[in-house]
């Protein structure tokens, strides 16, 4: 069954969102051109810009996609998940998925237009929300110490980063979160236990 034009537009939409999503986290964002993407998907140059006027909506569109797979996981994996290493624990899954895209967001993100800041920022302050609404509890329960959110959060994000942007120590060309995501989580953990 052959596909109609508005299907085959959504086709095409989707696998360039695709190849930008593989490209940027094996060549980095800077150093990809949209020529590089439309050359992967099979398509001219033209055809990128009839869906993505510029580089950056269409590095909008990836990370908003990658942010709304990782709020569908979260709030798929977290409906039964009430504890704080549990919540962590799927933060760690719904990484390791995309962990070469998002390192290199971590790498390049002073180097990103603000508008692609932003929406990774909303990326962040939703997996914020997860994480914080868990510790709150665990925090009035008297488990782990009492802090501000944002420090919990920092933390948090700031050992996996270290981590992330240090692959090449800790895990060479294997997954770090495969390779170290319990280290990481039972660190973490050690530090905010009271």
């Amino acid at each position: 069954m052959a596909l109609t034009r508005q299907q085959q537009k959504e086709k095409t939409k989707t696998l360039l969102v695709s190849a930008g999503l593989e490209i940027f986290a094996k060549n980095g964002i800077q150093s990809t051109k949209t020529l590089d993407i439309a050359k992967k998907v099979g398509v001219s140059h033209g055809t990128v810009f009839v869906h993505f006027p510029t580089k950056k909506d269409l590095l909008i569109e990836i990370i908003d996609g990658f942010g709304r797979s990782i709020s569908e996981e979260f709030k798929k994996l977290s409906a039964d998940a009430h504890n704080l290493r549990k919540i962590l624990k799927i933060h760690l899954k719904v990484i390791e998925k995309h962990e070469n895209f998002y390192a290199r967001l971590l790498i390049e993100n002073a180097l990103l237009p603000g508008e692609v800041r932003g929406t990774l920022i909303n990326l962040q302050t939703g997996i914020a929300y997860f994480i914080n609404s868990a510790a709150r509890n665990e925090m009035k329960a008297g488990d782990i110490q009492t802090m501000p959110s944002h420090l919990l959060f920092n933390t948090w994000m700031g050992l996996i980063s270290y981590y992330l942007l240090n692959k090449d120590i800790f895990a060479g060309e294997k997954s770090v979160i495969k390779t170290k995501g319990n280290e990481i989580l039972n660190h973490f953990l050690k530090l905010i236990k009271l």
